[in-house]
């Protein structure tokens, strides 16, 4: 493939100064004077693929007519109002096209401008990329990682619900079957891990977030499929917050220290076989 490239666009028109103050008050392109010899406007893009952009006096001869240059911007709607009090020939108000909502003018010499909105980054759950969790709240960031782990079998967004998540859909747990959950009131199926994580007290109370726990780029730990920070010592996934527990495990627990009965996950997060009271 050709590495050949555009990195240079210039327009011959009749008045200089005229034109200029068009492309720069009105279309928003910070054109500004050229060096010697030959008197211009110009401007130059530096940031990602370079482009300059220049504006030259006809001098007499034919200028550039009938030409198309297109230029992004922010804010379609207040570009229009300004090129329009700029006194710019509008062919078209802004309007939805296949690139990208964009309006059209004429400069002075007739060449056609389009100016088009540049495209805004998808938001992640409600919240704007790049994301950085440390400065979202834990709902943000359970939001993020919920459009994957959440109820997988969703057909309509539920009407009243506990913490429901307002960019997601979801049922209220009075649409299931009381099958669906076990007689703790804890869920049968591993599709409402996110719905279990935000009624609990760590998320409601203590602000934990998935990124409490888990580490999706964790590299180097085969095995670690659930991406757990602490898999060699799980006990720490409760520890980091409460910290009082770390001495004297015995004493609260009534087992041996190294037993599987000080285990946080023994009382708190017990595996429920299908055969116990509990899951009938």
């Amino acid at each position: 493939m050709s590495d050949t490239r555009l990195v240079f666009v210039a327009l011959r028109v009749r008045d200089l100064e005229a034109s200029a103050r068009l492309y720069r008050d009105g279309f928003g392109i910070p054109v500004q004077e050229g060096q010697p010899p030959e008197p211009h406007a110009e401007v130059s893009w530096t940031e990602g693929a370079y482009l300059h952009f220049a504006l030259f006096p006809a001098d007499g001869g034919p200028p550039t007519t009938n030409q198309h240059v297109g230029f992004l911007v922010d804010d379609i709607e207040s570009a229009h109002v300004r090129a329009a009090a700029a006194g710019a020939a509008v062919v078209h108000a802004p309007r939805d096209e296949p690139w990208g909502r964009t309006a059209a003018y004429r400069d002075l010499d007739g060449n056609l401008v389009t100016l088009t909105q540049r495209a805004r980054p998808l938001r992640v759950a409600g919240v704007d990329p790049p994301v950085d969790f440390a400065k979202i709240t834990n709902r943000e960031s359970a939001a993020i990682c919920a459009q994957c782990h959440m109820q997988s079998a969703i057909r309509e967004p539920g009407a009243q619900d506990e913490g429901r998540l307002p960019h997601l859909r979801q049922r209220t747990y009075s649409e299931f079957l009381r099958k669906a959950f076990y007689k703790d009131g804890r869920f049968r199926e591993t599709t409402f891990i996110m719905e279990s994580f935000m009624r609990s007290a760590c998320f409601r109370k203590g602000q934990a977030h998935c990124g409490s726990c888990h580490n999706p780029h964790l590299t180097g730990q085969p095995g670690n499929h659930a991406s757990l920070k602490f898999a060699a010592n799980p006990d720490e996934m409760c520890l980091q917050c409460h910290a009082q527990f770390r001495s004297n495990v015995e004493r609260r627990t009534c087992h041996r220290a190294e037993s599987e009965g000080s285990r946080c996950q023994s009382c708190h997060m017990p595996v429920v076989k299908e055969d116990t009271p509990i899951s009938k």
